[in-house]
């Protein structure tokens, strides 16, 4: 994630590094541009997550069987995610 927060003469790197809630690699994240939190799927896991980019904190959401990817919606901004078999409406 970016910070897009940085004082003028701030030497503080822009990028701002967080884990996943489970420790694997994240393999789709949906930013939502309106909010500072955002959804994500890891590797090898059921598990949908949702990262507070303000407080680095991740919280389990939502369990979804293989999920592949996750999305928000345009004007609505619902959170979607894509699995082998379904598309799931949070």
């Amino acid at each position: 994630m970016v910070n897009p927060i940085l004082l003028s003469g701030t030497t503080a790197d822009p990028v701002k590094r967080m884990a996943s809630g489970d420790g694997a690699p994240i393999t789709s994240i949906a930013i939502d541009p309106m909010d500072t939190a955002h959804v994500y799927v890891s590797r090898d896991t059921d598990s949908v997550w949702e990262l507070e980019t303000v407080t680095g904190v991740s919280t389990r959401i939502a369990s979804i069987e293989k999920p592949i990817m996750v999305a928000i919606g345009c004007f609505s901004r619902s959170r979607y995610v894509l699995s082998d078999t379904k598309l799931t409406l949070l």
